[in-house]
């Protein structure tokens, strides 16, 4: 949502909260057990266990249509994303739960 400054700049706080609401909403119609967190400004995180890279990216896709049917319908006010993806292995986890430790 990359667009978020400018709205609020541009028409308002007010209709940029309703920007982040739909955005939540849809991401939230979207993904079912995943933990979702909005993080700072116009930031998600979406959590997903227990997967793999194909999927993932197979969730990215559907958010993204989802996100296309959105602007097709809301052309004034569109959201606007951007997707980057980490990945954490048991072993990732185990060695930044490791670094942790030794700071």
């Amino acid at each position: 949502m990359d667009n978020l400054k400018h709205i609020n700049d541009s028409i308002g706080h007010t209709y940029g909260d309703k920007l982040l609401i739909q955005m939540g909403n849809l991401l939230k119609n979207q993904l079912y057990s995943e933990t979702i967190a909005r993080y700072g400004g116009d930031k998600f995180v979406v959590l997903i266990e227990n997967t793999t890279e194909k999927d993932v990216k197979t969730i990215f896709s559907k958010i993204r249509r989802a996100i296309d049917k959105y602007n097709q319908s809301n052309p004034i006010l569109p959201i606007e994303l951007s997707i980057r993806m980490g990945i954490f292995t048991p072993f990732d986890w185990t060695y930044v739960k490791n670094l942790q430790k030794h700071r």
